[in-house]
């Protein structure tokens, strides 16, 4: 993603330079397989500095969904 960054900054700049007015951005969405380990909930011993419960976020990704966002990537660049 470091270099995908880059080109478009070059891009920018190219478009600037020979006064073409617009910027386009690109968004990427896709869901995570299931798991159950995956869940969010309130802490019952961490306490923010208002008084409220903290959360706990237990999130993991997958091999495959690593592989599934690579491929999608792969098909646009």
């Amino acid at each position: 993603m470091f270099i995908v960054n880059i080109i478009f900054k070059i891009y920018y700049k190219i478009l600037d330079f020979v006064n073409i007015p617009g910027r386009y951005s690109f968004e990427f969405f896709f869901s995570q397989n299931k798991d159950p380990a995956n869940n969010i909930k309130l802490s019952k011993n961490r306490i923010d500095k208002f008084g409220l419960k903290k959360l706990d976020i237990n999130w993991k990704i997958s091999e495959n969904d690593i592989t599934i966002y690579e491929k999608m990537i792969k098909k646009f660049f």
